[in-house]
């Protein structure tokens, strides 16, 4: 039974490794013609010699989602443990990362918050306004510095991309409800001419009851509204910009705890701003990016307890010129990061950091491409660490080979550092942060193979490893052995922040893609897999580090005829073990397979459809974390419109 439902998760089209084709895009398209920018250095896929997807804005549009964040749990390498729908809460996980150890990116620039890596998928932009995303597997620490372990995904807008666009005045948006009161919602409006793009959106997803598989039910409100434009100010040079205001409340029972007095609420609200200075020449291309976020966080545990008030704020500014030679591509930049945080539970700190990088990609021939680079990253506590990469890529034939290896690191955040030191008295079993937490360092070497099959598909396969010390997590650790511990029961037990000396993570990513064309019939299927191994030499009991599942089979099956999609997505997950919290009686199961569907009927040219959409099809009791139950079966139908013009 387990093969077969094994097998029917990678029929049903499951994940694609490089590269997500639209149905509405010709089977004949190859992906070297794409173009990477999430390396700093503009460059063909095949020539990156990095384990890449690019997920297109068509593609995006067929997937039975109800939020941005859920796009991510079925693209190859990612790992998304969700808490909730609608966009409350997601950790993600690539190549079997740690949350904190994933760099989100929105247009090139860094959205990670610096009080936690739970944050990390507060995407201040609207399903309508992604041109595309791009995951980048393994370490990118040469190009962004801290956080870039595991992997990085980068978000690029609509305004901010270098794509035309079709004069005039036209929205885009959609309106559901769904069998539990839920609402799903967004729209926006646009207006291009030849020389300027401006675009304004609102989002709205909210759900007063939602019944859980831990028998509880969530709540959730979350809203958004965001004004970003682009314009040409010289034949070569344009300039962009985005603002975006978010508030969001809801249930967090669980989220972080397995108390039975945990019954906890988050509010959440605040502001993304960001800013680009493009100037794109024939052998020359230099980018200046600034962005800005405050984040204001009111968690409350229990009707008993006080108010945890956090405000961070975090500015960046990025600057890289790209340098086009006879064989040679080379890249250089700088990035400065200022963040602060003002915290009633954490106290209020601050912390700089600034790195300066340069690599060259190196063509000695029309199929090998050569990529290498060096950073020097400064941290005001962690001083300054060199950061070395190089990658190869081989091109004969039908094949594609590649091949990199790169230092990452990672410097802890003011949650790992200072969580619950301000507090008079900490209960046993909470977390407490160590202003004394050393850097994480990680080495992370992979191989992979590629080959197109046909003129419809293509499978791949990577194995990697990366070897990790002073990983960081929360150690159960005896009260009498924590530093200033005044504020401690004396001979209890807490999750204390610490380094654990060494981690070594194994895997392999193998996929199959494809689009087949069946007369009036267009199928679009993709299958992956990712196998994943860590082991630890301390016997320690720690919180997040070798969380991962063990096995990871996402993707997403699209069949159109005529007006009709049909799209069935699916994730297959297996973890090391089950656990179980007596506490609250709650389980995680040791594996699950969950199903979503959706059926859409376009009309007028696919300017305007209805959709109805099937959220966790077989109706299976399941969570990503311990104690923070998914949605039950639930159905959701409405419509959508997309380039109507006025």
């Amino acid at each position: 039974m387990k093969k077969f439902i094994y097998g029917l998760s990678l029929c049903s089209g499951l994940q694609s490794g490089t590269l997500w084709i639209s149905a509405q895009e010709t089977p004949h398209f190859t992906v070297d013609s794409v173009v990477v920018v999430s390396l700093q250095t503009p460059q063909y896929l095949r020539e990156t010699g990095r384990s890449i997807s690019v997920i297109r804005r068509s593609t995006l549009q067929t997937m039975p989602v109800s939020s941005a964040d859920e796009l991510f749990r079925y693209i190859p390498g990612v790992e998304a443990n969700m808490r909730g729908m609608g966009g409350v809460q997601s950790d993600f996980s690539i190549r079997g990362s740690t949350f904190n150890q994933v760099l989100v990116l929105v247009d090139g620039m860094r959205i990670n918050d610096p009080l936690t890596g739970h944050f990390n998928n507060d995407l201040p932009v609207s399903r309508e306004e992604i041109e595309r995303i791009e995951v980048v597997r393994g370490p990118v620490s040469l190009v962004y510095g801290s956080d870039a372990v595991g992997g990085v995904i980068n978000v690029v807008t609509k305004a901010f991309s270098a794509f035309n666009y079709e004069n005039g005045v036209n929205s885009s948006g959609e309106v559901a409800l769904g069998n539990q009161r839920n609402l799903t919602s967004s729209a926006g409006i646009q207006a291009a001419t030849k020389h300027l793009f401006v675009r304004g959106g609102l989002s709205l997803n909210q759900c007063p009851s939602m019944p859980l598989g831990t028998g509880f039910h969530s709540d959730y409100d979350v809203r958004q509204a965001t004004v970003s434009a682009s314009g040409q100010i010289r034949e070569s040079t344009r300039i962009a910009f985005r603002i975006t205001g978010y508030l969001k409340e809801f249930d967090a029972r669980n989220f972080y705890t397995v108390s039975p007095s945990d019954s906890a609420r988050e509010e959440m609200r605040g502001y993304w701003i960001q800013t680009q200075l493009l100037n794109d020449k024939e052998r020359k291309q230099t980018r200046l990016t600034i962005s800005f976020r405050e984040n204001h966080d009111d968690f409350l545990f229990n009707s008993l307890s006080p108010h945890n008030i956090h405000t961070t704020h975090a500015g960046t500014v990025q600057f890289t010129q790209t340098r086009l030679l006879k064989r040679i591509t080379f890249t250089y930049g700088f990035q400065g990061h200022l963040r602060t945080i003002q915290s009633t539970d954490r106290g209020d700190h601050s912390e700089t950091q600034a790195g300066f990088f340069g690599n060259f990609a190196y063509k000695p021939g029309e199929t090998i491409v050569v990529v290498s680079g060096l950073r020097g990253e400064l941290h005001e506590t962690a001083g300054l660490q060199m950061i070395p990469q190089i990658s190869v890529s081989w091109k004969p034939g039908k094949w594609y080979l590649h091949a990199s290896a790169g230092k990452s690191v990672r410097n802890p955040d003011f949650t790992e550092r200072f969580v619950s030191t301000a507090l008079p008295w900490l209960a046993p079993g909470r977390n407490l942060g160590n202003p004394r937490l050393l850097p994480e360092k990680s080495w992370t070497f992979d191989l992979g193979a590629d080959r197109k099959l046909s003129v419809f598909f293509t499978a791949g396969v990577t194995v990697f490893t990366r070897n990790s010390r002073n990983l960081i997590d929360y150690i159960l650790t005896n009260s009498r052995d924590i530093p200033e511990n005044n504020n401690l029961v004396p001979d209890t037990g807490y999750f204390y922040a610490g380094n654990v000396r060494f981690l070594s993570t194994q895997g392999l990513e193998g996929y199959l893609t494809g689009e087949v064309p069946a007369g009036p019939i267009n199928i679009q299927a993709t299958a992956g897999l990712m196998l994943l191994k860590s082991s630890n030499r301390e016997n320690i009991i720690t919180k997040y580090i070798a969380g991962h599942a063990k096995q990871l089979v996402t993707g997403n099956l699209a069949v159109t005829h005529g007006p009709i999609t049909f799209s069935l997505s699916s994730i297959y997950k297996i973890r090391k073990k089950p656990e179980y919290a007596p506490a609250i009686n709650t389980t995680l199961p040791e594996k699950y397979i969950v199903f979503n569907s959706s059926l859409e009927w376009n009309l007028f040219s696919n300017r305007f459809s209805v959709r109805f959409i099937a959220h966790n099809l077989t109706d299976v009791k399941y969570a990503d974390v311990l104690g923070a139950g998914m949605p039950r079966r639930w159905f959701s139908a409405g419509i959508r419109w997309n380039s109507i013009g006025f």
